[in-house]
């Protein structure tokens, strides 16, 4: 997978780790209200496909002061993403345009 820049979010510490063929993960979380859960929306280019919570525990969210460490996400790539063609793939706030850091990723699956 490529990554391709995006400016951070103003109120918000994100990062998509991995996005590949079959798995894409990370975190969000927002500064202005440290514990809550965050929901993100995954696009392919410009075509919604879903939204989902970053609500996974993860102790090094903790360990860095991000909140409850209730702010990760792990969701197995679409299948309609597993199509051996390229996908520009973004991870946005969700309601926004507001790219997560890491985001927009190229997939491509063998």
């Amino acid at each position: 997978s490529g990554r391709i820049g995006a400016p951070p979010l103003p109120h918000h510490a994100s990062d998509v780790e991995r996005a590949y063929c079959y798995e894409i993960y990370g975190w969000i979380w927002d500064k202005h209200r440290p514990n809550a859960t965050v929901n993100v929306e995954l696009w392919d280019d410009e075509q919604y496909l879903m939204t989902f919570p970053a609500k996974e525990f993860r102790q090094d969210l903790v360990d860095a002061g991000y909140g409850n460490g209730r702010h990760g996400f792990y969701i197995v790539t679409p299948p309609q993403l597993r199509d051996r063609r390229s996908h520009v793939i973004h991870l946005r706030l969700a309601g926004t345009k507001q790219e997560l850091t890491h985001s927009p990723s190229v997939i491509r699956c063998p």
